[in-house]
């Protein structure tokens, strides 16, 4: 078995490095030059209040204004047991070339949280529940936009 793992290595890390691979957010990447030329638009509403402050935290507009990311943010929750919750985000969002205003992109994104409301922390686990879904779901919007920043010609 340590044999095989040896092979793999000497044949996967060629093929890697002959293949062209490189980091997909490095430095002078197409990803980051994108991320740089984008902005949100305005929350309409708490979730996407705390959408937007948690993907302006992950991303850094350089103050070009190319293109917009519109977006909206729907949760929904349910009981799995007496002492668990389940809230399930999704956020639809789509990126606009603002100067010929084209659609470049539309996608979704979602996942879940789950937390467990006592008398004493209902309010504060689902808010916190919240914020983490927010989180989670901005990282996977994030992940989006580099991908196609790496397919965006600059």
């Amino acid at each position: 078995m340590k044999n095989f793992r040896c092979l793999l290595v000497i044949v996967f890390i060629p093929i890697s490095i002959g293949c062209g691979f490189s980091p997909a957010y490095q430095k002078e990447s197409d990803a980051k030059k994108f991320l740089e030329q984008i902005y949100f638009s305005e929350p309409t509403g708490e979730l996407e209040f705390l959408f937007l402050s948690a993907i302006e935290g992950k991303i850094q507009n350089q103050g070009s204004s190319k293109y917009l990311v519109s977006y909206t943010v729907i949760v929904s929750g349910y009981a799995i047991s007496s002492t668990r919750v389940n809230i399930n985000g999704r956020v639809n969002f789509t990126v606009t070339d603002v100067s010929s205003n084209t659609i470049v992109f539309d996608g979704s994104v979602s996942n879940f949280v789950g937390y467990f409301p006592t008398e004493s922390n209902s309010f504060i686990a689902r808010d916190d529940a919240f914020k983490r879904l927010m989180n989670i779901l901005a990282d996977s919007v994030r992940i989006r936009l580099i991908l196609l920043g790496n397919n965006i010609a600059f």
